[in-house]
């Protein structure tokens, strides 16, 4: 498998009375990463080498795990997007705090040679333990895209 290439995992398990096992747990390198009987690995242009994914199935007392090992080949980019983020500002609430919903606005510009059409990008979470401070509530460093 190549970075920027995507692998679709699924399984549906029944038990004995036909019924549909509903406790799945996907984890990507240990951490908990999906809970549906379907996930969808796809490892960025930084994600080169080997990973583990496992599937932890719970069925009333029964427990099964699933492991797979993924080698990720590297592939060079020659022109990659090289994504700013310009204009960040939070409209709502004014003292934002984690766990809250907050609502932002900010605009993306593609410093980079090649387009940036159909980009893939994701907020990094903040989680409670993290220390927050008014500035890196404003500062840009809360937004990292993913650029796939």
């Amino acid at each position: 498998m190549h970075e920027g290439e995507e692998r679709v995992f699924s399984i549906v398990l029944v038990n004995q009375e036909r019924e549909r096992i509903p406790a799945y747990n996907w984890q990507l390198d240990g951490s908990d990463v999906s809970s549906a009987s379907t996930y969808t690995y796809r490892p960025g242009f930084e994600d080169a080498g080997r990973h583990i994914i496992t599937l932890q199935l719970n069925a009333e007392e029964q427990e099964e795990l699933i492991r797979w090992e993924i080698d990720v080949q590297d592939v060079t980019i020659q022109n990659k997007p090289d994504l700013r983020i310009r204009n960040l500002k939070v409209l709502f609430p004014r003292q934002p705090r984690i766990g809250q919903q907050t609502f932002i606005t900010f605009e993306i510009e593609n410093k980079g040679k090649e387009r940036a059409e159909g980009i893939n990008w994701a907020f990094d979470p903040l989680h409670r333990n993290d220390e927050l401070s008014q500035e890196t509530i404003h500062s840009e460093e809360l937004l990292q895209l993913n650029v796939d």
